[in-house]
């Protein structure tokens, strides 16, 4: 519900609206003489309200309680836009800025304009030299017309001669023609007429052409007629040919039938003869049989007491047993009670104080040794234990050394590796051999001895056929910063070394080392570079090799020590 008070001179006017859910909003007025509110129309309220000069719509005429207080908030700019809106100033406004922004676009069109007039001026000003060439070109084209003129008249005489020369010609040229048309025409003539003679001729040349389809067509149906009689002859004398196999086919199977009934007979007479034996030989088995049922009765009535005999000797026998093992267990617990007392006889012998002078404290006493004792026992288990335990740890160990020593697989380095495949990618494996350690086969006490003479890099190294495999080899090693050598066969004889036994002195290294399908060149190459190095089993062994025997070469221990004379060196 809202109520409006409205104060016309001395006249006060009270004016309601109510609003209700689910019906149509409706008035009441009070006027000053009214003691209540009475409900009146729409009508009579626009009435009042127009008579008062009040427009409606401005929102000046009418202001509600709750927004006195938002109007007073508003900010200035919001205020003043409220106010225009309503004096009545905002259309105005909007007319006003309106008409601003058409003169900013006049301003704009004016500028863009004046623009254009310089552009235009600036082009006129570039088209006047050209205007003016034109000018004078149209003089030039004056003059020349007039010249043109002065020459035609000039040369009149000579145009009309050439004139008159090409009217003569041009007679002559139709008396030509003329000639032409009339011989043309004659031909025409002609032509018609053997035109005539060569559609006659057609004409029989159709009719003969329907002569010679008819008989062609005729000729065709007597070949056909021709083809089908011969089929039909190839075709009866397949069928006598095929009657006539049939025919050769069933005497000969009446010849096999014929065969195989003979063959039958003979059989059948055969059958008949064994027929007669194989009756005999059953009667004679049948009375065998009879023979053999009464044996067989009389033999398991005989198994039977056998059987009744046979068990009881096996209960017999059982008992015997028992006996036996009874007899043994007593035998043996009298053993027994003779030895406990051999025993207690022998204590009582060793440990004769104590039947002399027994104490009160002898069985703390063994009670205390019984304690040692067990206690250096449980000592004594527990360290056979602990040497039971360490020795199978080692056993282990061992095992799996002598596994691996077993299976052992030469590793080389990445490099080495790299460098041989590419060997192989070059195909250079006929031209190149090693790495030098892939041919070498030697015991494993050896190896510290093989791996301080030769060493790490020589063990890696190649050996190749010719100087150009070899500069190419050993820019690859460069490139693959390999750790190895490069070596080139020789003429070389080898010769073995002659035999030196002394204490401690394996044997000569060169001899030790088996190379793998005894390579010449990788001989070679170990020759040349352990030459008589001997291998001793210890470095006293070695020294005492220089100080007896006063020897030259180098020789090598098997923890791998090296020792070198003075003159080897």
């Amino acid at each position: 519900m809202v109520e409006i008070e409205i104060q016309n001179q001395q006249e006060l006017i009270k004016l309601r609206r109510y609003v209700i859910r689910g019906h149509s909003p409706y008035f009441e007025m009070k006027k000053s003489g009214d003691s209540k509110f009475k409900r009146v129309q729409v009508n009579t309220v626009q009435r009042i309200v127009k008579s008062l000069k009040i427009n409606p719509d401005n929102h000046f005429a009418f202001v509600s309680q709750g927004k006195i207080d938002s109007i007073k908030n508003l900010k200035p700019y919001d205020l003043s836009s409220f106010l225009e809106e309503g004096i009545g100033l905002k259309g105005l406004r909007e007319e006003i800025l309106g008409e601003k922004n058409s003169i900013s676009n006049l301003n704009q069109e004016f500028q863009s304009l004046s623009a254009k007039e310089n552009t235009l001026k600036l082009n006129l000003e570039l088209l006047t030299p050209k205007l003016k060439k034109l000018e004078e070109k149209k003089i030039i084209m004056a003059k020349r017309k007039k010249v043109n003129d002065e020459l035609l008249w000039a040369n009149k005489e000579k145009i009309k001669k050439e004139i008159d020369e090409f009217v003569i010609q041009c007679h002559e040229a139709e008396n030509s023609i003329n000639s032409l048309n009339l011989e043309l025409a004659r031909f025409d003539e002609l032509l018609a007429i053997k035109q005539d003679k060569i559609n006659e001729i057609e004409k029989e040349v159709n009719k003969l052409s329907k002569k010679f389809g008819q008989l062609e067509y005729r000729k065709e149906e007597l070949i056909n007629k021709i083809q089908e009689w011969q089929q039909e002859k190839i075709k009866a004398k397949q069928e006598l040919d095929d009657m006539a196999k049939v025919l050769t086919q069933e005497k000969t199977e009446l010849k096999q039938l014929q065969k195989k009934k003979q063959n039958i007979e003979k059989e059948n007479q055969v059958l008949s003869t064994e027929l007669a034996k194989f009756t005999e030989e059953i009667n004679n088995l049948i009375k065998e049989q009879k023979d053999l049922t009464v044996k067989i009765n009389q033999n398991s009535q005989f198994l039977e007491h056998y059987n009744k005999l046979v068990r009881k000797k096996e209960n017999y026998e059982r008992d015997i047993e028992e006996n036996i093992v009874k007899k043994k267990e007593i035998s043996l617990d009298i053993e027994e009670i003779f030895q406990s007392l051999q025993d207690i006889d022998h204590k009582l012998k060793k440990n004769e104080w104590f039947l002399e002078n027994p104490s009160h404290d002898l069985v703390k006493q063994l009670d205390l040794e019984i304690k040692k004792l067990s206690r250096k026992m449980f000592e004594l288990e527990s360290k056979s234990e602990r040497i039971r335990y360490n020795q199978a740890r080692n056993l282990e160990e061992f095992k799996s050394l002598q596994r691996s020593i077993q299976q052992r697989r030469i590793l080389l380095p990445s490099n080495i590796i790299l460098l041989k495949e590419e060997i192989i990618k070059r195909g250079l494996e006929h031209k190149v051999k090693g790495p030098l350690i892939e041919y070498l086969k030697y015991e494993d006490n050896l190896s510290y001895a093989i791996e301080s003479v030769l060493g790490e890099r020589l063990l890696y190294s190649f050996v190749v056929n010719d100087w150009d495999t070899l500069s190419l080899l050993n820019r690859l090693k460069n490139k693959f910063n390999a750790y190895c050598n490069i070596y080139i066969t020789k003429n070389l004889t080898i010769s073995s070394y002659p035999p030196f036994s002394a204490e401690g002195v394996i044997g000569y290294l060169v001899d030790l080392i088996t190379i793998l399908n005894d390579d010449i060149d990788i001989k070679k190459v170990v020759y040349s570079k352990v030459r008589n190095c001997l291998v001793v089993d210890s470095y006293h062994a070695g020294q005492e090799l220089y100080k007896k025997y006063n020897f030259k070469g180098k020789s090598v221990t098997l923890k791998g020590e090296q020792i070198v004379s003075y003159k080897y060196a």
